[in-house]
């Protein structure tokens, strides 16, 4: 049974150039290890923080035990526990203070969480210290106060964002030693690591992902089996992604120049040259990040269209949307007019049996209308033209005359 299911994730942050996670797919099953893997902003952490309902997504559907993180986040959140890579805690209060409070949250029993608080202090050796202030702990007791918290309620989903950065030895092997008991207890565990040996060694299958793109899955069990080296085929899918990666930004940064250049040329003569320059550049930008912005929705829209067609049909996800089945403009309505190829999608060599394999490319964009096919633009009726109604003037009041006043004085 899968505890943690990813489907067709994507997530483009506002403004941004570069897309943090498109299209990322992934399970996680009970009593499983499972290794999250990528260079420094390959989408590591983003895709952790849309599980965990950090941050919302733009596209796609997580399923923690069976609840949508979107449509029912109280029990998906009931149901995992999140320790972060920067050990977030209160500081003012003390390590027995802020478990209790995270237990209070979680409605655990007060004799089932002084039990399970007793156990995993002795488990991870910071028991002398719990009445202490976190403010005074060392890096590594705050990740272990940390660690305590986010199991404090016995969560089916164990999540981890690089949990042994800053820890000693022996703490590492606690750390470890302990996922593998938390795992064959029938859990799973979803950690995120840059340690390759560390993975090797301890996950039953690692994912790697790679400008947010997922490059490869890898069956670590088979693996060792076979004395298979993970850091030899990490290195290689990485190094292979991470060039043609920097040859499509290339081609983003000439067509963002070119961009520029005409945009400056326009507002010479409304603005002056050095303001022109800097006009042009942020026009430029702003359509570049627009161009991108649509082509993730033109992909969005040829996914959920896919979906639609694997499910009427009764196969397996997977299968390919035809020119003909897909979206027609591909980016209609909002979403505008005008998608080329979608970059990257005939670069990038995808190995991940989970993920939906996209190779469609969206079809032209709006159709045109009879008349604007001909070269006429449709003509509007002119409006009749109303009736100028002038008001009459009032005749303006007589100014008293001398005879007048002196008559009134009479």
């Amino acid at each position: 049974m899968a505890t943690l299911k990813v489907k067709n994730l994507f997530k483009l942050y506002h403004n941004a150039k570069y897309i943090s996670a498109r299209n990322v797919c992934l399970e996680v099953n009970s009593g499983e290890i499972f290794g999250f893997l990528g260079i420094n902003g390959a989408g590591k952490s983003t895709t952790i923080k849309c599980v965990t309902g950090i941050i919302p997504f733009t596209a796609g559907t997580i399923e923690i035990c069976g609840y949508d993180i979107k449509e029912d986040p109280y029990n998906a959140k009931r149901n995992f526990g999140f320790v972060p890579d920067n050990h977030a805690v209160y500081d003012k209060l003390t390590g027995a203070e802020y478990v209790n409070y995270l237990a209070d949250l979680y409605r655990v029993p007060t004799d089932k969480r002084k039990q399970r608080f007793e156990f995993l202090c002795q488990k991870f050796n910071i028991g002398h210290a719990v009445n202490n202030q976190i403010m005074s702990y060392s890096h590594g007791m705050k990740q272990k106060i940390s660690i305590i918290g986010a199991l404090i309620h016995e969560p089916k989903l164990w999540i981890l964002d690089e949990p042994m950065v800053g820890l000693d030895p022996q703490s590492i092997f606690e750390v470890k030693e302990y996922m593998k008991e938390y795992a064959k207890a029938g859990n799973s565990v979803l950690f995120s690591s840059h340690n390759l040996d560390t993975v090797e060694k301890l996950c039953d299958r690692a994912l790697i992902i790679h400008g947010g793109r997922i490059i490869g899955e890898v069956d670590l069990q088979d693996y060792r089996k076979k004395g298979k080296s993970l850091e030899d085929e990490f290195i290689t899918m990485t190094q292979e992604a991470t060039k043609k990666q920097n040859e499509m930004r290339a081609r983003l940064r000439e067509e963002e120049e070119e961009l520029a250049k005409k945009y400056t040329q326009k507002m010479i003569k409304m603005y002056g040259k050095p303001l022109a320059k800097l006009q042009g550049k942020k026009k430029a930008s702003r359509a570049i990040q627009s161009k991108i912005r649509d082509e993730v929705f033109a992909e969005i829209k040829i996914t959920n269209n896919e979906k639609r067609i694997t499910n009427n049909v009764g196969k397996k996800d997977g299968v390919v949307a035809s020119e003909k089945d897909s979206p027609s403009g591909g980016r209609g309505g909002a979403l505008g007019a005008g998608v080329g190829k979608l970059p990257g999608n005939a670069d990038v060599v995808v190995s991940n049996p989970t993920a939906t394999k996209l190779a469609a490319e969206p079809t032209p964009s709006l159709r045109a209308t009879p008349s604007q096919a001909k070269g006429n633009s449709p003509t509007k009726k002119p409006a009749p033209k109303k009736k100028k109604t002038t008001a009459k003037k009032k005749p303006a009041a007589k100014k008293p005359t001398a005879t007048t006043t002196a008559k009134g004085k009479k």
